[in-house]
C-alpha cells in the first residue's frame, strides 16, 4: 500500500516535472534551466536506497529474507555477510563484483525495480574498510532501517552510529527490533 502510493505520487511528479521542462523550452529559458528540469525528471526514475545498518548478529540479512520471503542473503550462527552487498533489479540473477568489499547482487525481484537495498556487515565489524563504504552509502541512502538485536539492544557501537546518523547526515530512519524469539516475554 505505501509502495503503490509511493510510485504513484512519483509518477505524478515526473508529468509536472515534464510539463516544466516543456515550459522552460517554449519560454526560452537558459539552458542551465532545462538541464536541472531534465537532470529532476531523470532522477525521478532512480531507484530509492534503502541502507540496512546496525549490529554484526542483530538480524540484518534475516529481516531482508522475511521482506523478501525468500532467502535473499546469506544467514548464519557465526557473521554470514562480509562484505557489503547492494541488491539491484537484474533479468537474470547474478553478482557483480566491484571491490574486495563491495558486491552488487542483481535479482529478478519486482520490488528491486524501485528499491535498491544496501546489507551492511555490522556496525561493530572489525573491518575498517566495511565501516568505510558503508558510512559512503548512507548520505546517498532515501531510508536507514536500523536493526537491533532484543538481545543486546544498547551495544555502544550501534549507539554511537546512531549518533553519526543523526548528528551528521540528519537521515530517515526506521528503526527495528530483531529477534524477539531469544527474548521470554518477562
Amino acid at each position: 500500500m505505501v509502495v503503490e502510493a509511493y510510485l504513484e505520487a512519483r509518477a505524478r511528479l515526473a508529468g509536472v516535472v515534464g510539463n516544466l521542462v516543456s515550459l522552460a523550452r517554449e519560454t526560452d529559458e537558459g539552458p542551465e534551466t532545462v538541464e536541472t528540469l531534465q537532470t529532476l525528471s531523470r532522477s525521478l526514475a532512480d531507484p530509492l536506497l534503502f541502507v540496512v545498518v546496525g549490529e554484526v548478529k542483530a538480524g540484518k540479512s534475516s529481516l531482508l529474507n522475511a521482506v523478501f520471503g525468500q532467502e535473499f542473503c546469506k544467514v548464519d550462527v557465526l557473521p554470514a555477510t562480509d562484505k557489503i552487498y547492494v541488491f539491484k533489479y537484474g533479468e537474470t540473477e547474478h553478482d557483480v563484483a566491484v571491490s574486495d568489499d563491495l558486491t552488487e547482487r542483481y535479482r529478478p525481484i519486482p520490488f528491486l525495480k524501485n528499491f535498491n537495498i544496501v546489507d551492511t556487515p555490522g556496525t561493530n565489524t572489525i573491518v575498517a574498510s566495511h565501516q568505510e563504504i558503508t558510512t559512503g552509502y548512507v548520505p546517498l541512502a532515501d531510508l536507514i532501517v536500523f536493526v537491533f538485536s532484543v538481545a543486546n539492544p544498547w551495544a555502544a557501537s550501534a549507539w554511537e552510529f546512531l549518533r553519526l546518523l543523526g548528528n551528521r547526515w540528519k537521515k530517515n530512519i526506521v528503526f527495528v527490533l530483531q529477534q524477539a524469539d531469544l527474548r521470554s516475554p518477562e
